[in-house]
């Protein structure tokens, strides 16, 4: 009935403003009340407290604020036009004139607010004692029959449907276990809310006491106190917890709980089904391990075990020797615990972790250490072999020379190591690093550094060597340089300064021998190269840390879009390239929406690059996947990884091979020319084709392709019409003629750029 009443001065209030409207209008067309706020009216009054009131008049979208007695600001208002506004009533709004502010003055209204209250609570029982959960509630008033709802205080409700009876001067109903004390609400089908004037008292838990107090981490705690049949949750210090399901008993003066594994020293807090938290006055103190002691031996050296011994080592987590990581891994008979020593381990005291984060040490330990009794040959040439001899070198990990080249080294042996001594090495001291970081120096080691031709620092993983192309290194005693093999065959190649250039055959693919040969002794490398039946296409080329799971902002996780992988067929490669700076390395592939495609792990630190196959599937999900906003294809995130580039490696059915580039002049005089040697042919076959590449090429321009000997090729070589490109066909005589004598291409007018072999 209210409602009705309210939306039918509603409408009659809009329906006077438009009369009002209409009737300025036709008095002035051109004249507006000049931006002047004006207030006609509001409604309904009296209004229901929590319902909305209407302002009807003009420019009352520049009201700011709505101030209702005693002195309550509105300043949330919603604004229907120009000429209608609305508040809520506050519940503590009282009768009285009502101002509307805005910048520059106010209006205050003529008549007062009123308002009405069709139901109330006159009083509740009990309020003189404290009720619980499940006990009965008595709420006294007028109209309660209207009340669909029950409100206590901590958000629990009871509804009328749960009530134990309802009329109009009554509602009878059971106290929530989530209540709290304080005062009730009542609300109406319209969501229309009363506050009662009383506050109800809610029994909550009370702990006195709980035993025992030391405890050892999984026995039983037993809790004493008031209303603990109330408690939901018991909270132990660490965040352990156990939740009223798994107690081992519960009644309203006591709980018995096992205590967690991970239980920590602290406070116990009981929690209630209201929300409410008891915390105790006594603190939990957890046992530890204790009489720890080792087992005598003759030594302790990486890779032996020792035997702990001690009261209570069944709380052990793990073991953490000095330096080294916590080892979970180790075995507990009922009487001692029994552990490996690890490699990383150092001198002093072992630490048995508990989960409750408290830890138990032991005497401090000494570990063997390896000692160097002799070194053969000595002097030695670099880049020959040194056998080390002594005790405990398997605990030796790299050696390092003079001038700080750093060898890792794997013994076969505790008496024994192999080494390369390093081209650049030098005369010195060696430094032996153990597994732990301890270092052994041993005497002074003459090396005498080679007179032949050698690389001194081979190219790095990103270092890209592609067949058919030219690879330039630096040398050292590039004069002394005879001859170049890849593969064992001969190829062409010349040192400039300390540079040397050497011509990658065609058949060149994946790890390649590269033999360096002087007059004096030769050398040989393996290095890795880009076979020409491959295309490799960088797609992403800066620096990213993944850290530890490292955010895109944080320069870590980063993303790979789309328009890289148009054209990628499956069976492409996507390869990674990157260092592992801690293991294992993680890397996480996920599509545009971080669903997760792989997750890889590398534990091999020495690791630098990883290819992955693009199968149909993950192309499908990665090109098919959108976050609505970029052109994302994958998220990389990870750990431990620094990725520094990354590519798609794409096979072709064929390919050509580049055997000569640069910028070749052929005057008008025909004085320019270009001589291929016979090995860059080696590799060709009947049916390739010869191309070069022009650029310049002016009117009347000539080529010229002739053998070794300085006569034509073939029939029509030895002068030919060009306006551009031009090539020629391998016939078995042409071939013949190239792999004995090679060839030599010339013409006048245009400039020659490049020179290659397609299949």
């Amino acid at each position: 009935m209210e409602n009705i009443i309210y939306n039918r001065l509603r409408i009659a209030l809009i329906c006077i403003t438009l009369l009002a409207g209409i009737f300025v209008a036709s008095c002035d067309k051109d004249d507006d009340n000049g931006g002047r706020i004006e207030l006609y009216s509001f409604g309904p009054s009296p209004v229901l407290r929590g319902n909305d009131i209407h302002f009807i008049g003009e420019n009352l979208d520049l009201v700011s604020s709505v101030v209702l007695p005693d002195n309550i600001e509105v300043t949330n208002i919603t604004v229907l036009s120009s000429s209608e506004i609305t508040i809520t009533v506050p519940q503590e709004a009282r009768p009285g004139l009502v101002t509307l502010n805005y910048k520059g003055g106010s209006i205050t209204t003529k008549s007062k607010i009123g308002y009405t209250e069709p139901y109330s609570i006159t009083s509740i029982s009990p309020t003189e004692t404290a009720v619980r959960e499940g006990e009965e509630v008595t709420i006294s008033g007028d109209y309660l029959n209207n009340i669909v709802k029950v409100v206590f205080q901590g958000s629990a409700s009871v509804d009328s449907a749960n009530f134990v009876s309802q009329s109009r001067k009554e509602i009878v109903l059971k106290v929530p276990k989530e209540a709290v004390s304080g005062k009730i609400i009542i609300e109406d089908a319209n969501e229309n809310q009363l506050y009662s004037d009383l506050e109800l008292t809610i029994s909550q838990p009370v702990l006195t006491s709980f035993a025992p107090t030391l405890i050892k981490a999984g026995n039983n705690i037993v809790i004493s106190g008031v209303n603990l049949d109330l408690v939901s949750e018991v909270i132990f210090s660490g965040d352990s917890s156990v939740v009223a399901k798994d107690f081992v008993s519960m009644s309203a003066t006591s709980i018995e709980v096992v205590s967690s594994a991970y239980i920590q020293d602290g406070a116990i807090t009981l929690k209630a089904y209201s929300g409410v938290e008891v915390v105790s006055t006594e603190s939990v103190t957890t046992i530890i391990p204790s009489g720890l002691s080792i087992a005598a031996v003759s030594r302790y050296k990486a890779g032996l075990e020792v035997l702990i011994s001690g009261s209570d080592l069944d709380l052990t987590t793990s073991v953490q020797f000095a330096g080294g990581t916590a080892i979970t891994e180790f075995t507990y008979d009922g009487t001692g615990i029994t552990v490996t020593i690890p490699d990383d381990a150092i001198d002093g005291m072992l630490a048995l972790n508990t989960a409750s984060g408290k830890s138990a040490s032991t005497d401090a330990i000494v570990l063997a250490k390896s000692v160097v009794t002799d070194i053969t040959p000595n002097p030695v040439d670099a880049n020959n072999d040194i056998t080390i001899t002594g005790t405990d070198l398997d605990l030796v990990k790299s050696v390092t020379f003079a001038n700080d080249l750093t060898v890792d080294v794997s013994p076969e042996s505790s008496t024994s190591i192999t080494v390369k001594v390093p081209m650049l090495a030098t005369t010195g001291v060696l430094v032996l690093t153990m597994s732990n970081g301890g270092t052994v120096n041993t005497s002074a080691i003459t090396i005498n550094s080679p007179d032949y031709c050698y690389i001194p620092i081979l190219p790095d993983s990103e270092t890209e060597i592609n067949s058919g192309k030219i690879f330039s290194i630096d040398v050292v005693n590039g004069d002394a340089l005879t001859e170049v093999k890849v593969d064992g065959n001969t190829t062409s190649s010349f040192v400039e300064g300390t540079t040397m250039y050497v011509f990658i055959p065609s058949k060149a693919n994946g790890n390649t021998d590269l033999t360096l040969i002087s007059a004096t002794g030769s050398i040989s490398y393996t290095i890795s190269v880009i076979g020409v039946s491959s295309i490799e296409t960088v797609i992403m080329n800066e620096t990213h840390d993944l850290a530890s799971w490292a955010s895109e902002d944080a320069g870590g996780a980063f993303r790979l879009y789309k328009p890289s992988f148009d054209g990628v067929q499956a069976g492409s490669i996507l390869k990674f390239y990157f260092t592992v700076s801690a293991t294992p390395g993680k890397m996480q592939i996920n599509d545009a929406n971080w669903g997760e495609q792989a997750m890889l792990e590398f534990s091999d630190a020495a690791q630098t690059s990883y290819e992955m196959e693009l199968t149909q599937e993950f192309l499908d999900q990665i090109l098919n996947t959108s976050d609505g906003w970029s052109e994302t294809a994958t998220i990389i995130q990870g750990q431990n990884l620094v990725i520094s580039k990354v590519s798609v490696i794409t096979f072709v059915a064929s390919a050509s091979e580049t055997v000569w580039t640069g910028s070749q002049v052929m005057p008008g005089d025909w004085s320019g020319n270009i001589q291929l040697s016979a090995d860059l042919f080696t590799s060709a076959n009947v049916g390739d084709v010869i191309y070069v590449k022009t650029i310049d090429v002016l009117t009347g321009a000539q080529g010229s392709l002739k053998n070794g000997s300085w006569t034509e090729i073939a029939a029509g070589t030895d002068y030919f019409d060009i306006s551009g490109d031009f090539e020629l066909t391998i016939t078995a005589d042409i071939l013949t003629a190239l792999q004995s004598g090679g060839l030599i291409i010339g013409g006048h007018d245009y400039t020659a750029t490049e020179v290659s072999i397609g299949s």
